[in-house]
């Protein structure tokens, strides 16, 4: 039996397996995560056993089983996500999102699974520095986000977009038949980089749209009126949703942190177009 053990903001995972190559993979998806093994409390000790059909125990007591990779590693990113969100202060909001430096502030694409805010994020970090996928955590006090060690989704189809990065060498996800993606530590697919929990000032909210078809990049403000049905589906904390909303449009107000949706189909040229707008800000 192999154990990994990971660290999510102070929550400790062990996560014990009985297939080596499984165990490989999740080490090498969440190597940003990973510490030494240690004597301090674990939070959750799940034990992983079967091979291509597999069965999770916590606490020697079985929870799920029948589980492919794929689900198996939504379940437990499901975990992970769980551990950022019970321990979110009230000072703080909690989002899908992913981050990237450019200039001196921190660009944030919100949005939920599935809305190009990881590809298009890995894409603008090549005209700045990648900050984090996921989960971002935005500080309404002072005006900063930051990220866990959390691995970035790349989806399936986009995989054409990153040449030289072997992908079958990590975890693939399965969002419950919505899409596949692969886990990729950061360092693996981009090459500048803002160490990981390094909270940054937020310059601009992007709430992107892939649009799969062959229309142009469109980039425009959001009014406020239109905020809340954006911002819903991309709540990932246990805060109630009209508290979230009412303290999210505060932050921006406050800072003046501009809110922009962006349609894109290509996400080179969205990528371009954004760095325009925000890299020398």
């Amino acid at each position: 039996m192999q154990s990994i053990e990971l660290d999510m903001r102070g929550s400790v995972f062990r996560l014990c397996f009985g297939s080596v190559s499984l165990a490989s993979r999740f080490e090498r998806s969440f190597a940003d995560a990973v510490i030494a093994s240690s004597d301090d409390w674990l939070d959750v000790d799940l034990d992983i056993a079967g091979k291509g059909s597999y069965a999770a125990f916590i606490g020697g007591e079985l929870v799920e089983e029948g589980l492919t990779e794929g689900l198996l590693s939504l379940r437990i990113t499901r975990l992970f996500g769980e551990a950022l969100r019970s321990s979110i202060s009230a000072e703080e909001c909690s989002l899908h999102a992913s981050s990237v430096m450019m200039g001196a502030r921190a660009i944030c694409f919100v949005g939920k699974s599935g809305a190009g805010k990881s590809t298009l994020s890995l894409l603008a970090s090549r005209y700045g520095r990648y900050l984090g996928d996921e989960y971002a955590v935005l500080n309404t006090r002072d005006g900063s986000v930051y990220h866990e060690p959390y691995p970035v989704q790349v989806k399936t189809g986009s995989v054409d977009l990153f040449p030289g990065v072997d992908f079958s060498r990590y975890l693939m996800l399965d969002n419950e038949g919505a899409f596949s993606s692969y886990l990729v530590p950061v360092a693996d697919i981009s090459s500048e980089i803002v160490s990981f929990r390094s909270p940054a000032p937020v310059g601009a909210i992007v709430f992107p749209c892939f649009d799969g078809g062959s229309g142009e990049t469109v980039l425009r403000k959001l009014p406020l009126s239109a905020l809340p049905q954006h911002l819903l589906p991309s709540i990932a904390g246990r805060k109630a949703p009209a508290t979230l909303i009412r303290d999210f449009v505060r932050f921006i107000s406050d800072r003046r942190v501009p809110v922009y949706t962006i349609k894109y189909s290509d996400g080179s040229d969205a990528a371009m177009r954004l760095a325009k707008k925000f890299a020398d800000r």
